[in-house]
């Protein structure tokens, strides 16, 4: 996500959408699916950055983990005792649900692991789970006497016990019915109030031994190995929460959420919204991976203030920021108490909450356990900031949909974390959202700020194309340059098709090192430069020009270089094999000339005009008599053909977004396994033929990798210097949400 997130009020929201998959659940699936017996799939998981955590934790700890595309995932269970010792500290992120689980699944564990996480992880209180399970048994070293991390859990003989939880707490009824699994005889957690259940309707569809005695819940180890599971999870209650407040405060608003999780100890935001008058509905309900779900159905009501607390708060924890915001434009006092726990949450919950809001005129107060908020207060347009907490971030652009003026959230790149795609959610919903990004994380290891001013010492290099507004090359080669340290600026510079010659003369005269140049111009530049690279005069295409120290324009194009490097870095071999290429445009020339040149054994070139492909497979063969060039027409023995082929590459736009379920062929084309399929396609990630490809067993490698390295090569022609191409690929996984 990026960095500054600035929002602007006047848009009613209108529209359908859905919420990502459930937070609480996706982490629980990965987890569970990783100690059951066998192969797990969990679609509609949260490919967000806490999620993300878990899968590489179990990855650490020896278990094979697929990733089909960014929200289906497979598992293949080890079982309760087939973890392996982790080789490294075990990195939590800045998941606390992915520490505190995972310290309950550890303790009965034959090796010594250590668990890690982000400068918050660090902050946040172990204790809770630690104590518990060391009245188990378990050995568990970490900080001020064990209660912050890093912890250090050491092998031990886990014992049963009895337990009341001091407050209702899912993570650490969850650390403990986990470790119960492990220890001898039965575990019994009695709980004092409602607390979230997806451990319990998990395991129990797993075959656990879990029973659920009221607020009662027993555990012990399994007489059997645990089922896989094969789930869908449901949309996030959590992340429909934004939602429904922005639709209830935003007027003439009409919005309808689609396949939501409903379980009763998660809908604490829905009751307390409809207590204060919102019009919520629910619609179409059913279920999906044991967890009631429905069509949540919201438009704009005049809101009441309203008071909160008890066991009621531990069902909306999580929303309470977006309670607030939803409070400032109800008639009266809104009372929200008990919920001290948010002062330990990613923040101090309850005082950047009230600080924030105040910063757009909320008339609202902390209290010790809570905050007071007085309404309706007109808003205003503010800059605020999200002290990297994700709910806060997306807490305050709903504020932003109702201030007067612009409203702009720095370090907004969190809302990923539980909510990828937050800001494309809200542009569909019709609303008027702009993102900047500007750098990584506080704690990345690198940080790559764009350079903010341009003086006579800068060195220039850009973009020509027309239209330029949807490139990523500035912020990845400005990411480049600014890691670096070096006062080069990259700049989107459109070009219309008729002053393309203009252009170029302008390269000239101003003093550029160089430009890259996007479509429509690759062919045009051509007869407008000095000279030009081999590749690029066999390609018939230049994507980037050099300014020599003679003031000469070389033309080059890196597409084919950047194509063969993305399948370096997967570990492809392309030397002596076949490859089977679909379509017979610009990107497939380059792509046919980078394989031939990387001493392919053959190709064969599919078009649906197959004189177009019979063109093609001419002119590379005029440069590479060695290699074998074939064409062929759509849809003539397309099945042989792509089971012949040890690289399949779709070098057409079929699956595109929007058009996502676009296929070069019918979906009965079977892969094999040992078959690689690159797809130029990279929005989205996991494009329709890389889904079917990785679910016939073959590798699956989408596009992206590509623009990032040819990116690099331009970059290192103009620098002379190797490029950071770890660099250039986080900024444009941020401008993706990936």
């Amino acid at each position: 996500m990026a960095d500054i997130l600035t929002i602007h009020s006047g848009n009613a929201l209108k529209g359908q959408c859905h919420v990502p998959g459930d937070k609480s659940i996706s982490h629980r699936a990965v987890m569970f699916a990783a100690i059951a017996d066998g192969r797990s799939r969990v679609r509609g998981f949260l490919d967000g950055g806490d999620c993300r955590s878990t899968l590489n934790v179990m990855r650490g700890l020896g278990v094979e983990v697929e990733q089909r595309g960014a929200t289906d995932v497979v598992i293949h269970g080890v079982g309760l005792d087939g973890f392996q010792e982790p080789a490294d500290v075990l990195d939590c992120g800045n998941s606390g649900t992915t520490i505190r689980l995972l310290t309950g699944l550890l303790a009965g564990q034959n090796f010594v692991s250590v668990l890690n996480g982000t400068e918050q992880i660090r902050r946040r209180p172990m204790g809770r789970v630690a104590d518990p399970l060391r009245r188990m048994g378990a050995q568990i070293y970490g900080r001020q006497g064990g209660k912050l991390a890093p912890l250090t859990i050491v092998p031990s003989k886990l014992r049963a016990m009895e337990y009341t939880l001091p407050v209702a707490s899912a993570q650490v009824k969850s650390c403990i019915l986990l470790a119960g699994m492990y220890a001898g005889g039965l575990t019994i957690v009695h709980e004092p109030g409602p607390a979230r259940d997806h451990t319990e309707r998990m395991l129990i569809s797993m075959g656990a031994p879990i029973q659920v005695l009221g607020r009662t819940i027993h555990s012990e180890r399994p007489e059997t190995p645990l089922k896989p599971l094969d789930i869908t999870v449901p949309g996030d209650i959590s992340s429909a929460a934004f939602l429904l407040a922005a639709a209830s405060i935003t007027p003439d608003s009409h919005i309808t959420i689609q396949d939501v999780g409903i379980n009763p100890t998660r809908t604490g935001i829905v009751d307390a919204l409809s207590e204060m008058g919102a019009s919520i509905r629910y619609r179409n309900e059913g279920e999906a991976a044991g967890e009631p779900i429905a069509n949540l159905v919201v438009e704009t009501a005049q809101l009441r203030g309203a008071t909160f607390g008890g066991e009621r708060i531990v069902t909306m924890i999580d929303e309470l920021p977006t309670l607030a915001v939803a409070a400032t434009q109800a008639e009266g006092r809104t009372i929200v108490r008990d919920a001290q726990e948010l002062r330990v949450k990613e923040t101090d919950r309850i005082a950047t909450t009230v600080s924030e809001l105040r910063k757009m005129g909320a008339r609202i107060q902390a209290t010790e356990d809570g905050f007071i908020v007085d309404g309706p207060t007109p808003l205003y347009g503010a800059t605020v900031d999200s002290h990297d907490d994700h709910r806060l971030a997306m807490a305050l652009a709903v504020a932003g949909l109702i201030a007067k003026g612009g409203t702009t959230i720095h370090n907004a790149y969190v809302t990923a974390d539980s909510f990828p795609g937050f800001e494309a959610t809200l542009r569909a919903l019709e609303t008027v959202v702009q993102k900047q990004f500007m750098n990584q994380p506080s704690e990345s290891p690198t940080q790559f700020a764009l350079p903010t001013d341009i003086t006579a010492a800068t060195t220039l290099v850009g973009l020509i194309g027309w239209p330029i507004g949807h490139s990523v090359s500035p912020t990845m080669h400005n990411a480049a340059f600014a890691e670096r340290g070096m006062n080069w600026r990259y700049v989107p510079l459109p070009v219309h098709p008729d002053r393309v010659e203009d252009a170029i003369r302008g390269v000239r005269a101003l003093g550029l090192r160089g430009v890259n140049v996007t479509v429509p111009h690759k062919q045009a530049v051509m007869p407008l430069l000095d000279r030009w690279t081999p590749s690029a005069e066999a390609i018939g295409a230049v994507n980037t020009i050099i300014v020599g120290e003679d003031g000469l324009l070389t033309g080059h194009n890196t597409d084919a270089g950047g194509f063969i490097a993305d399948l370096n870095a997967h570990a492809v071999e392309v030397m002596g094999k076949h490859v089977l290429i679909v379509g017979a445009g610009g990107s497939a020339r380059a792509v046919v000339y980078g394989l031939a040149e990387a001493g392919c054994a053959s190709v064969t070139i599919l078009n649906r005009t197959v004189d177009r492909a019979k063109s093609l497979a001419k002119a590379m063969s005029s440069y590479f008599p060695e290699v074998g060039f074939d064409a062929a027409a759509f849809p003539d023995a397309v099945a042989d053909l792509a089971d012949g082929a040890d690289l399949v590459v779709n070098c057409t736009s079929l699956g595109m977004s929007p058009r996502v379920e676009g296929l070069p062929w019918d979906e009965d084309v079977e892969f094999r396994p040992g078959q690689v399929i690159y797809d130029l396609v990279y929005n989205p990630a996991a494009t329709r033929l890389l889904q079917l490809a990785a679910a016939d067993g073959a590798q699956p490698i989408g596009g992206l990798g590509m623009l990032i390295h040819q990116g690099a090569l331009a970059w290192s022609a103009w620098t002379g210097e190797g490029a950071p191409v770890d660099v250039m690929r986080r900024a444009v996984n941020v401008i993706f949400d990936r």
